[in-house]
């Protein structure tokens, strides 16, 4: 049955009273800042330790696999088992895992291969603790505050991003790339410690034997009821579709800022920001406005003014010539690309949050993640092999238009109206 809660408003001075949500959200902010360094640092010393592009695509895919392949049975792990410690174990393994690549690099014994097995390792660290992330949130905070904690969350966890991507450079300067690897794993170390101090109250534990076929069992469960749901089956595919259309910015956007704004790494800096800064400002801007509209009317909306930002992409270097107006008009529209998504995002996860019963929570988040990870790797295989008949522009303004079609769809669905 569909809850129901008071369309009441809620502001972030009631959400700091979460001392458990706190918690959490300062282990994240701690450890996004190390993982935003990390991304700088790692992709420097694979480039250095192999000189070898190909690895390095190699790594992403190895990356997203624990997600696709482990996700179900994370789901399940997290709908049965103590949440709080499966989060304190994620982050106390990925520290680990960070800080022997940091050594091994240190001491000149880190091998190609060793990179694909720590990725995997700590990628599946990440895809444990993930939806167990999801699930404690109904056990630390009221339902009335899932908007304000989501968008901001988001919000600061993006802010976390940008300032661990200016600090990388400087932290690799100070200490060398192993160094600030290093940095990284303390980051999760710190987390840890700072999980241990949260007292999760209802956090229950499944006392049913462990066996393969209940693992199964419940992954279908899970699946079921996410097929079954309406709002949650319909969401999980406008997200999916989004995610694959999002794939020839995350790809092409280097060659962009190079053939068509004639650029450097300068201005692909400087689109980049704007478009975290938008999220940033975004997440503030649901958590203000998102107990005084509806869901669906911030996630429709939010999608049509999305699609049109990224159609805007198409000006520069087909009716705009390199120059100033073109950059501006892609810094422009990459800042509005980044404010509405928390706008397309927020109500809907929260509202999928208030549905799902907490015994099921870890599978929907699971299912969520599996889902929408498929999407990126096969949107970005597919965008190389569509780069070689169309130009990037021409790319960038068709999955516009594709998303603006799904937000005017989602708009008009009635169905999914009443559901949000």
């Amino acid at each position: 049955m569909e809850k129901v809660i008071e369309n009441k408003k809620v502001n972030l001075k009631e959400l700091v009273l979460y001392k458990d949500y706190m918690l959490l959200f300062i282990a994240n902010f701690i450890s996004r800042f190390g993982d935003s360094i990390d991304a700088i640092a790692y992709s420097y010393m694979v480039y250095e330790l192999t000189g070898s592009k190909m690895i390095m695509g190699g790594l992403f895919a190895v990356n997203f696999i624990p997600n696709i392949v482990l996700s179900p049975f994370a789901g399940v792990i997290a709908d049965r088992f103590n949440k709080k410690r499966l989060i304190a174990m994620g982050y106390l393994g990925r520290g680990i895992m960070v800080s022997i690549i940091a050594l091994m690099l240190a001491t000149n014994i880190l091998k190609p291969w060793h990179l694909f097995a720590f990725t995997f390792i700590n990628s599946t660290f990440e895809t444990l603790m993930s939806p167990a992330t999801m699930s404690i949130l109904p056990l630390i905070i009221t339902e009335d505050m899932y908007l304000t904690a989501n968008s901001f969350s988001n919000s600061a966890f993006k802010f976390a991003e940008l300032l661990g991507t200016a600090m990388a450079g400087v932290f690799i300067a100070l200490m060398g790339t192993s160094g600030a690897i290093f940095i990284d794993g303390a980051t999760f170390f710190i987390a840890f410690s700072i999980i241990s101090f949260m007292r999760v109250k209802g956090d229950k534990i499944s006392k049913e034997k462990i066996e393969v076929k209940a693992y199964i069992n419940d992954i279908k469960e899970g699946f079921n009821f996410v097929k079954n749901d309406y709002l949650i089956r319909t969401v999980l595919i406008l997200f999916a579709l989004m995610n694959f259309c999002l794939s020839p910015i995350n790809v092409l956007m280097p060659a962009f800022v190079s053939e068509n704004l004639k650029a450097e790494a300068s201005v692909l800096s400087l689109i980049e920001s704007a478009i975290i800064i938008g999220m940033i400002l975004g997440g503030v801007a649901v958590a203000s406005i998102g107990s005084k509209v509806k869901g669906h009317t911030l996630m429709s909306w939010g999608m049509i003014i999305f699609g049109l930002s990224y159609s805007l992409l198409y000006f520069p270097g087909n009716i705009l010539s390199p120059g100033i107006y073109s950059t501006a008009l892609s810094t422009f529209a990459g800042f509005f690309l980044g404010f509405m998504i928390p706008f397309t995002t927020s109500p809907m996860t929260t509202k999928i949050m208030i549905n799902t019963e907490k015994t099921m929570m870890g599978r929907v988040g699971a299912f969520m993640t599996m889902v929408s990870c498929c999407a990126i790797p096969l949107g970005s295989s597919i965008t190389g092999t569509i780069t070689e008949l169309l130009p990037m522009t021409t790319i960038f303004a068709i999955m516009g238009g594709i998303i603006i079609l799904l937000g005017i769809r989602a708009k008009v669905n009635n169905k999914l109206k009443e559901a949000a």
